[in-house]
């Protein structure tokens, strides 16, 4: 995937990491309000990683994400 946006906008910033949630949690602290970040992997490293953003008792609930 990145391959083909840095084919695409090359003059775009597009970090890839391998799986570690020292690593996700690293980028998710630094994006901003309008950055897009697309995870690939399996549900459960998907789900850590909400973890980052939503806490687990919080996600039945509505949540304003900032």
């Amino acid at each position: 995937m990145a391959t083909i946006i840095r084919e695409i906008k090359p003059e775009m910033v597009i970090p890839v990491f391998e799986n570690g949630p020292r690593k996700i949690n690293s980028t998710i602290k630094g994006v901003k309000k309008d950055d897009l970040i697309l995870l690939t992997g399996s549900l459960y490293m998907l789900g850590e990683a909400r973890e980052y953003r939503v806490p687990k008792d919080k996600i039945l609930y509505e949540v304003e994400i900032t």
